[in-house]
């Protein structure tokens, strides 16, 4: 029973990754046509344009490749949040190595919320 539960895991882990192909194609249109640190547009900002590396799109596109779908989605989503003309310092966000380092890093931050009150 157990080796049967183990294969449904990895066949769902397979359609994950496989839905989220499309996502990183589209991904790699916007970051050839419109991406002011990937296309074109480049020469208008030869130190970059983004305020983290890498840069949303590419953040985005790796989440999606390790992750798959359901996986990628809420990172990039918080990726994106993150980025906004209110933050003054630039910074090094890479996509997490695995889910337990993502849950770390969530221990940490409420850690720290609880120092502060």
């Amino acid at each position: 029973m157990k080796i049967f539960f183990i294969k449904i895991l990895n066949f769902l882990q397979k359609i994950n990754l496989f839905l989220a192909v499309p996502i990183v194609f589209l991904i790699k249109i916007y970051q050839k046509t419109f991406s002011p640190d990937h296309s074109f547009l480049k020469f208008k900002f030869p130190n970059g344009y983004c305020k983290f590396y890498p840069t949303c799109s590419e953040y985005s596109k790796k989440s999606f490749e390790k992750f798959g779908i359901f996986g990628g989605f809420p990172l990039s989503v918080w990726r994106v949040l993150r980025c906004n003309p209110w933050k003054k310092d630039y910074s090094i966000d890479n996509v997490p190595k695995s889910w337990d380092e993502i849950r770390k890093e969530k221990e940490k931050i409420n850690t720290k919320n609880k120092i502060k009150t």
